[in-house]
Formats: C-alpha cells, structure tokens, sequence
C-alpha cells in the first residue's frame, strides 16, 4: 500500500526561530542528543551532559546531568513528573532520575552495566505505571526492572533476553488486559508479556529491524502499537505481528507519534531534509516541506518542534478545526471531514452541518442515494422540509420516501410527513413496506394512526386501512371502512358483535340503520339480545327501525315480550305501527288479527303507553275500537 493516494492537505503552519536563539545559545559548541517533552516543557539533552528545560515561552532551567559525557537518552512518562535520563559519568553508564515538581530533584541514581561484559545501554523504556523499567544493551541484552522505578531500592531486576543483535528502540504499551514491552533490534522485532512477573512470554512479530530513532511508540490508536521507518516504507506493527505497510522512500532520520499523526524526518541531503506529517487514521497528508537538517523532534503544546543541527526551532502549529474544516470543504473532501470532526469531539450541531454540506454536494453531484444517506443523519437539527423540497419530483420519490422512513424511525415525523410517506407506498404501489409499516404485529407506533387510516382509505388499500383501525381500536373508521368502502355488512356487524355494551350501541346509533336496510335478520337479533341482557334501552334503537316497519314489530314485539317494566315511548311506538299495518290491510282475516293484537296492547295491565296519545293514534288510524275504548 502507498501513500500516494492519500489525500493531500496542510493541516499546519510553519513557525521559524520561534524561540528567538535561546536553544543555540544555551547549547554553545554542544550538539542536541536527544528530547522529550510533556508537562508543558520541551526537553532537550546535549553532548556535554547538559538537560535543558523550556516553558512554552522559552523560559529555561538547566540541569547538570552528567560530567563528562553525552545525554544518550530522556524519558518522560505520560502523567508523571519525574524524568528519566540515561548517560555516563567518567565513562560509567547510569540511569538517573529527577524530580520536575520538587525543583529538579535528583531522587535515583543507577549504574547500569553487565557483569562481566563490556556491552553498554543504549535506550530504555519506563511504563506509565512507574512499575516497570526496561534497558536495552548494545550487544542485544534486555533488562527489566519490576517496582517503583523512580527509587533504587527493593526493586527486582531480570533479564528478558542475555544476548542478541544491539537493541535499537524499546516500548511499553498497556492494553486493557495486559502490558507488553516491544523491543527492536537492528535486525528484527519481538515483544514480551509482562504483565505477571516471571511469566514474561515472548512472541517474535517480525525479522525486520531498525536503526535506533527510527522506531515509535503510538498511542490511543488500536489498529498499531508500534511503528519502524525502513529506506522503502513504514512499518505497523501489533501483537499480531505486522500489519499495514506504506510505501515511502527515503533514508529516515527521526520519527514522531503526536495526537494520532505520523512525523516523518527523511534526509534528501547533507544539508537538508524533508517532513511528512500523516493522519493515519483518517488517511490523509496533513503537511510536506523541506526542512534544514534536522536532528530532534519532539511535540508539545499542540505543536511539532524540530531542532536543525545547528539549534535553530522549527515550530509547527497546527491548524484550528474551522481552518481545517473549510479546506476539506473546498477540495469536497467532505467523508475527511466528518472523520476528523468526530476525533475532535466537534459537537453534534457542527457534525450536522456538515452532514448537510456533504448531502448537498452529493445532491448536486447526481447522487441521490448518496444525499439521503447524509441528510438523514441530520434528522433532529436540520429542517425536514429542506431535504423533502429537493425530492419532490416523481423521479426522486424513492429518495424521498427512504427519508421519509427515516423521520419515523427516529421519531421525527410529523402528521404530513406521515401522509406522504404513505402516499409514496401507494404511488410506488409498494405493499411490501407498506405492510411492514401498517401491519407488523407490535410494532412501536411513529405515526398518526388517523393519518395513516385516512390515507389508506383514499388510495383504496382497504385491507391496510382495516388492519390498522382493528388494531388501534379506531371503530368507528373501521366500521366506515366496511361499510361505506367494502360494503362488507355481515362483517361490519361481526365486528360490532365483539364490541362491549357501551361500544356497540354507540357504534349501531351510527349505523344501524344502514345495517337494517342490508341485514335485517342479523341486525335486529343483536338489537335484541342488547335488550334482553339489559345492556341498553330498547328506545335508544327505535329510530334505527324507521325506514322499516316490519323489523320495527320484531323488534318491539321481542321487546314486550321479555316482560320488563318498558317506557311509555316503546308501547307509543308499538300501538302505532300495529295501527299503520291495521290501516293497510284488505284481508278480513289479518285485519282480525290484527285488530285483537292493537286491543291487547290497549287493555293489558302490563302496557304503558300514553292515553292522551293512544287516542289520537287511534282516531288518526280510524281505529274505531280502540278509539271508543280509550274514550271511555
């Protein structure tokens, strides 16, 4: 894999002799040996023993390291406040270590050295526990030291590896089961499990090495542990063993992990060099320039530092957010963008916006598919209507309506958008999700039930619309349904059987009287039994039975019949249409009959008509009989 497709961009700005001479004229005719920082102070050791430590107004303190030879190497751990150094004093190697919050205290001093063997340490490697130390010697021996590494005492001391190639780079790195210490060679790459004393397992990851400087350590990215620079590319290295591998030419002189970038120093020259800063994760190329000839690099206060051979400070600066932003917005590089704003912790508003942008572009671009995924990542901050106007052709509306769905199952639809959700599953005839958006048993309700009835209804999915007013209790939409859509009687009855007491006299107050018209036998036999099991008043249905004589007398004949105490209104009704079916009969016979029915209703005891009324009922049906009664 290369590099060379990566993005390209400049995330930084570039500062010159920012510290206005201070590093080269502390440094006198001494050489820059090694740096570290952290606490707000750059860390710089040089040929004659010296450390100098700088604020980030280059304000210095010194510390007198070692007598008469070179700081080889410093170490400052993450959240500690004591700094490791590895020298020698009158030719004797030593691990010291000071105090930064107790005015540089000098609180360790160590020789370190092998018995019996001329081999020297070259690097070490504190953990961030402060339990754990490692050195590395030049004739490949690696030596762990267990206990609190800022004191000599009571701490227990094993060599990892007695012998090998020279020991170029050292790590530790604590996972969150475990702490493993990487260690390179100059010809290859092994790790150890150091989690449990005297149980140090190791695991070769690689048989390629590297020359000293040119290993890193990385932090908070999960995907690399380790990274090494070779002459055609760089190294990531895992428990694993290696993983990705970039092509990058060049000799390599130092390399830096600093806030999820890779700093690359490779030597184009004697005299020059040239920088690469890589946003590994995000695959970009966040800055490239040739630079003097550089010899540290170290990274504080939100900067990169380098230091040229002859002390001048190259500082930099990366880019505010915005400023970042709007570069990636005019390239289009807006998939970077979203990245980057994520890793920056930007908030949930500014991460929409770009959403938006994004969803804009690709709109533009043609691909639709593309914006709607986009857009709807901005549901809850971004107007729907804005997204909903651009789909609104009939060549959109499957866009649309993938949006659409999205509104509900977020929770953000409102009643229109419920509408034209469903008016799209229609026009797209698409009974698929519209069964699955309707009629899914369970299902957690992000609609206007009426809504979505009423629209059914009109676009003629009658099944749908019956399912979802069954379903949310809605009797009296699915009653209209069957019988003003299906004209589906008998079914519309049935329902109304399954209805309480109280529900089904509203629902045949409403359509009862249709239902007479189309089933009378059914209707009135459960007009009937509500009477019968006292779960109304008979009275209450008497008007349902107007257009219908003949079920009127059913209906008020069972009524009587029960011998419940009725009201006058029932036996008015009663004696009235006897006396209409009276007037219209030719036959001697029924008009008998019927004549004996009327006279029972008038004379029984159990009757409760009104006998003003009955009077002129029977006088305005010339019922002779009845009239001469009543008038008596």
């Amino acid at each position: 894999m290369s590099f060379f497709n990566w993005r390209k961009l400049n995330f930084f700005d570039i500062a010159k002799e920012v510290d206005g001479g201070s590093v080269a004229k502390n440094l006198g005719e001494a050489k820059i040996t090694c740096t570290t920082s952290g606490r707000g102070n750059l860390i710089i050791g040089d040929s004659l023993g010296n450390i100098w430590i700088y604020n980030r107004h280059w304000e210095c303190a010194h510390i007198a390291g070692w007598e008469d030879g070179p700081v080889n190497q410093l170490v400052l751990p993450r959240q500690s406040s004591f700094l490791f150094g590895l020298g020698s004093d009158k030719g004797v190697s030593c691990l010291k270590v000071w105090d930064l919050e107790k005015e540089n205290q000098l609180v360790r001093v160590s020789r370190l050295s092998i018995a019996g063997s001329p081999s020297e340490p070259v690097c070490i490697s504190v953990c961030e526990n402060l339990q754990l130390l490692a050195v590395g010697f030049d004739n490949g021996a690696v030596l762990l030291f267990r206990g609190d590494a800022t004191k000599d005492k009571r701490v227990k001391q094993k060599f990892l590896v007695e012998k090998g190639d020279p020991v170029s780079g050292l790590s530790f790195c604590i996972t969150s089961s475990s702490i493993l210490l990487y260690v390179v060679t100059t010809k290859d790459i092994f790790m150890f499990y150091v989690t449990i004393a005297d149980r140090e397992n190791k695991v070769v990851i690689d048989s390629l090495g590297c020359e000293p400087g040119v290993s890193v350590a990385t932090t908070n990215f999960n995907d690399a542990h380790l990274i090494t620079g070779q002459k055609d590319a760089l190294y990531f290295y895992n428990p694993e063993g290696r993983g990705q591998c970039y092509v990058f030419e060049g000799k390599k002189k130092v390399l830096n992990w600093f806030r999820g970038y890779l700093s690359v120093i490779v030597e184009e020259s004697s005299n020059k060099d040239s920088i690469t800063i890589f946003d590994v994760q995000n695959k970009i190329i966040c800055f490239s320039a040739p630079v003097r000839s550089i010899l540290a690099m170290s990274a504080e206060w939100g900067t990169i530092i380098l230091i040229s051979g002859d002390g001048k400070v190259i500082q930099l600066v990366e880019k505010d957010l915005q400023s970042k932003l709007q570069l990636l917005f005019k390239k289009n590089f807006y998939d970077v963008a979203i990245k980057i704003g994520r890793n920056q912790n930007m908030g949930r508003e500014g991460l929409v916006d770009i959403f938006r942008q994004y969803g804009d572009h690709l709109y533009d671009k043609g691909d639709h598919s593309g914006a709607i995924d986009q857009y709807e990542k901005t549901i809850g901050l971004l107007e729907p209507s804005y997204v909903i106007r651009k789909f609104l052709d009939t060549q959109k509306i499957n866009n649309l309506t993938a949006y659409l769905q999205a509104l509900h199952r977020k929770g953000a639809a409102t009643e229109d958008h419920t509408t034209l959700l469903l008016n799209c599953y229609t026009k797209l005839k698409d009974s698929k999700n519209l069964d699955e958006f309707i009629m899914t048993k369970d299902r957690e309700v992000d609609f206007d039930v009426d809504i979505a009835i009423n629209v059914c209804r009109q676009a003629g999915y009658f099944r749908h619309a019956l399912s979802l007013a069954e379903k949310h209790n809605k009797h009296d939409l699915y009653l209209k349904i069957q019988i003003d859509d299906q004209k589906d009687f008998k079914e519309a009855l049935k329902y109304i059987s399954t209805l309480s007491a109280s529900q089904s006299e509203e629902q045949l107050k409403l359509y009862g009287s249709v239902l007479i018209e189309h089933v009378p036998e059914e209707t009135t036999l459960i007009l009937k039994n509500i009477c019968v099991n006292n779960l109304s008043h008979p009275e209450v249905f008497i008007p349902l039975f107007i257009n219908s004589g003949e079920r009127m007398l059913d209906y008020l004949d069972h009524v009587v019949g029960t011998g419940k105490q009725l009201s006058s209104q029932v036996w008015n009704t009663l004696l009235e249409y006897n006396l209409d079916v009276y007037k219209g009969l030719t036959d001697p016979r029924q008009r008998k009959q019927r004549e004996e029915k009327i006279m029972h209703i008038l004379t029984s005891d159990k009757s409760n008509f009104d006998p003003e009324q009955a009077l002129v009922l029977c006088q305005l049906n010339q019922f002779s009989p009845g009239f001469l009664y009543m008038y008596q």
